[in-house]
């Protein structure tokens, strides 16, 4: 986290973009930091385990549903495989 926040604020790096996604890495990182630190709280801990095994468990039959969401992706890519262009602009990239 110490490494990532030094990489956005530095001018280390060049691409504005490259800062912006460590930026975002800092701060998802942080909230999770301040979830876990907020855990140690008695008033808090049992809410917090409560979280964690709901959200294992939607992970847990989320594996299952991946497939079928990758089989919707691919089910709306067909139709759009060509790339629009307006004014110059491509609005849907072609993943395949």
């Amino acid at each position: 986290m110490i490494l990532a926040i030094f990489t956005s604020c530095s001018v280390l790096v060049d691409s504005m973009e490259l800062q912006l996604h460590f930026s975002a890495l800092v701060l998802l990182f942080g909230w999770f930091e301040l979830l876990l630190m907020s855990g140690q709280l008695p008033l808090l801990s049992v809410k917090l385990e409560l979280l964690k095994s709901v959200i294992l468990t939607f992970l847990y039959f989320m594996v299952g549903y991946v497939l079928l969401l990758i089989a919707f992706f691919l089910g709306f890519n067909i139709p759009f495989k060509e790339n629009l262009q307006q004014d110059g602009t491509v609005l849907y990239c072609n993943v395949l």
